[in-house]
């Protein structure tokens, strides 16, 4: 239902594109010709049509934009691409980095030979490839073998892929993402740290700015206990105790689903949300809370008790678009 200052009780509406969306987007990136390698650890791949198009800095806009608006990393880069992002220095190469099944096996061929003789018979079935590769020279001893290695897998892991580096590292000069990425090892992990850490109750009180009424009134002692209810509320969120029944079915929210009532975004983006998100009071006669994103504006609801408060809450969130009872 609209209310008049144009939030929606019960209800989230957000001004941007939603996390749903950038979570989509982001994970389609991933699934692109554009990268390659396990699902854990993903490597940039060399797409010629892509370069000259200059694909790769389109792609890096969009991971910065998912990342600034959405808090959605690609969580996934491997040590090597990330360190090739921010300029570290790289890990050791490996030959289990190369994505071509036929060269890697042709490489590990070469790797395992224990003689000159096996090497050259390896070095021959390899010519094409390592030809490409720059690579491709006479080999007197194992030492020899170990140099081609060495410059063959330096060159397929680094230097082909200089120019789509330059290239994303542009793109990901957007918003500032690479010049945070370099100067922050939290802002790193969501490259290749794994998913955030979960939310808690602490954090989400710590967030919100509080708008009282005048101390000493009757309204400013009405949400003073709703302020308590809150808070009580969001540890029982945190440790799963907020539970509201219906039809015999169980139905809790997480603090993320919360912050997705009040923002739009499920987690808090890295570089922060773009204002300060607040709580008002619902001194009508309204049972539900009421959010506004665009403004990231959570309107709490009076209640004379801690379990209709709680009850409240949770359906409200819940009915909100998106959830829906479980």
């Amino acid at each position: 239902m609209d209310t008049l200052d144009g939030s929606r009780e019960g209800s989230v509406d957000t001004g941007g594109p939603t996390r749903e969306f950038l979570t989509l987007l982001m994970r389609a990136i991933l699934a692109s010709r554009f990268f390659v390698g396990p699902e854990d650890s993903k490597h940039l791949s060399l797409d010629s049509i892509g370069l000259n198009r200059g694909t790769y800095v389109t792609i890096g806009k969009m991971i910065a934009i998912c990342i600034v608006h959405g808090g959605v990393g690609p969580h996934v880069f491997s040590a090597r691409l990330l360190c090739q992002l921010t300029g570290e220095p790289a890990p050791p190469v490996d030959v289990m980095e190369i994505d071509d099944e036929e060269l890697r096996s042709q490489i590990l061929r070469i790797q395992q030979a224990s003689s000159i003789l096996e090497v050259h018979a390896a070095i021959a079935s390899a010519a094409s490839n390592l030809a490409l590769l720059g690579s491709l020279t006479v080999i007197r001893t194992m030492s020899d073998r170990d140099e081609v290695v060495e410059s063959a897998l330096k060159f397929y892991l680094d230097n082909r892929l200089h120019v789509p580096l330059q290239q994303l590292r542009q793109g990901l000069e957007c918003l500032g993402v690479l010049q945070a990425a370099v100067e922050s090892t939290a802002f790193r992990r969501l490259f290749s740290g794994g998913p955030p850490a979960p939310l808690t109750a602490e954090q989400v009180m710590n967030m919100f700015a509080i708008n009282y009424s005048v101390r000493g009134s009757s309204r400013r002692s009405e949400e003073e206990r709703a302020v308590g209810y809150w808070r009580d509320w969001l540890i029982d969120v945190e440790g799963g105790d907020a539970v509201l029944v219906v039809e015999d079915t169980e139905n809790r929210v997480t603090l993320n689903q919360l912050l997705m009532f009040v923002t739009g975004a499920d987690r808090v983006p890295p570089l922060g949300f773009p204002g300060e998100p607040s709580i008002n009071f619902l001194h009508t006669v309204t049972v539900f809370p009421e959010a506004n994103t665009c403004a990231m504006i959570l309107k709490l609801p009076l209640h004379n008790t801690y379990e209709s408060f709680s009850d409240s809450m949770i359906s409200g969130i819940i009915q909100s678009p998106g959830f829906g009872y479980a």
